[in-house]
């Protein structure tokens, strides 16, 4: 998914491992077969495997648009790092 523009809500925190911005308006929600159907979430299950499902966001849902392709890590960015 390296080509795509990501966020997540929340992301990976206190680890080196490169994660993306903290955001909530995106085209596609990756949501665990546990948690069920997001209530963002328009329209059928769009791809489904053993433990997710892929939906798509409603595009009416109110915020601003975080989502990037950058990754971040506190060992290239910075431990305090906020790129906004």
């Amino acid at each position: 998914m390296s080509s795509q523009r990501l966020c997540a809500q929340p992301t990976l925190l206190d680890t080196d491992y490169p994660h993306v911005m903290l955001g909530r308006k995106a085209d596609y929600i990756v949501a665990t077969i546990a948690t069920g159907k997001p209530a963002d979430a328009v329209g059928p299950v769009l791809r489904r495997n053993s433990g997710y499902r892929l939906y798509r966001e409603n595009p009416a849902l109110a915020g601003p648009d975080t989502c990037t392709q950058r990754r971040f890590d506190r060992i290239y960015t910075g431990v305090d790092f906020n790129p906004r």
